[in-house]
């Protein structure tokens, strides 16, 4: 296990969060020198991958490229690859959070589970700037990360969504019932799942706006990846006549006599059980809103704290500069060092060691802009 965090009140940094982005952080701020930090988590360290559905893989490959100079995609310390750790290279979401719960306890990082966070507040008078009311009494810090997942909170975009299932609420596709399905979603976790679907024998309609797999783009947050893609050839020749895609916007989902009908575009279709949801998910910046106002806040390009909140930092899927997403792990967790460096500094550490590591194993991106140049090829 992580190392045991004493029942204390007040710490200089709080993260919220013990998935890759909360645990990345840490490592980062514990490897600059910052001792007096706690990292909680409404359930436990990788526990939204531990509910992901037992057919579904990281999309990124980890490799164990780590003597090459090469970091493991998918690792959140320089010093680890998920590949020499697992033996696999795509790792299932129960395999990555043993990874994650691995380096916990290697690193002793003070990790208290089972902390639900109900509020935050803000106070200037002393050093603990931030007032949290969790499920386990209060807690105080004087800077605060946010590195909460977005798993719990599947987004519902269109009237009738509540009558669907979130992809990430099954279980086992092979054993969701019922012969034919339809799934709602045009990007990855959508195909994903009608990959396994049809593989389990079942007849699968997706229909999604703006679909990704018709595009081809050097921004692997806006096409398939080249491991979905090939897995999708190989379900199309393999499963013929299973799986079938229609490029339209769902408007909404009614229950008939005949099962679930779904208006795309100007057309509709009835699907005997309830549609699978594969819209993504909504932020957990929500429950931030009365401070920030807003779920896309402006963040300091330098250090990925909040402009208008000083010393509330964001670290996560959600973080977000200019047309720059850094919603995979390799691309968030490049930002973990640059908070890190911020909070060492202002508590009077010298982050720069940790930065020199970090950056030689190619996870520190200081221009957050990266992500916006395209590919000659």
């Amino acid at each position: 296990m992580s190392r045991k965090a004493e029942p204390r009140r007040a710490y200089d940094v709080v993260i919220v969060g013990a998935g890759p982005a909360g645990l990345g952080v840490a490592c980062a701020l514990q490897a600059a020198g910052v001792e007096d930090f706690l990292v909680v988590d409404r359930h436990g360290i990788g526990a939204s991958f531990d509910r992901w559905p037992k057919e579904t893989r990281l999309l990124t490959p980890s490799f164990p490229s780590n003597g090459f100079g090469m970091t493991d995609l998918n690792s959140i310390h320089p010093e680890t690859s998920v590949a020499y750790t697992l033996g696999c290279e795509h790792p299932t979401g129960a395999e990555y959070a043993k990874y994650l719960r691995q380096v916990a306890e290697h690193w002793e990082l003070p990790v208290r589970t089972g902390v639900d966070v109900h509020s935050v507040e803000t106070h200037h008078n002393g050093d603990a700037r931030f007032h949290l009311d969790t499920s386990k009494g209060p807690l105080q810090a004087r800077y605060l990360v946010w590195a909460a997942g977005e798993f719990q909170y599947p987004s519902r975009p269109f009237e009738g969504a509540d009558l669907c299932m979130p992809v990430g609420q099954v279980k086992a596709f092979h054993k969701v019932p019922g012969d034919e399905h339809a799934v709602i979603g045009g990007y990855e976790s959508a195909v994903d799942a009608a990959m396994h679907l049809a593989a389990a024998g079942k007849r699968v309609t997706v229909v999604g706006r703006e679909p990704a797999w018709g595009k081809r783009s050097a921004e692997p947050s806006i096409s398939l990846s080249p491991f979905t893609q090939e897995r999708l050839q190989d379900t199309l020749q393999q499963h013929k006549g299973r799986l079938r895609f229609r490029s339209a916007e769902v408007s909404s989902v009614t229950e008939t006599k005949d099962g679930y009908r779904i208006k795309a575009g100007r057309r509709s279709f009835t699907t005997p059980k309830p549609p699978l949801l594969a819209t993504g998910y909504d932020s957990s910046l929500a429950l931030l809103q009365p401070l920030l106002g807003t779920q896309q806040p402006e963040l300091d390009p330098d250090t990925d704290e909040v402009q208008d909140v000083p010393n509330l930092f964001l670290n996560g899927p959600f973080v977000q500069h200019g047309e720059s997403p850094f919603c995979f792990i390799y691309k968030f967790r490049a930002r973990a060092p640059v908070v890190a460096a911020a909070i060492a500094t202002r508590l009077g550490r010298d982050p720069l060691e940790m930065v020199a590591a970090w950056e030689e194993a190619g996870m520190y991106v200081e221009d957050p802009t990266c992500c916006e140049t395209q590919c000659a090829c």
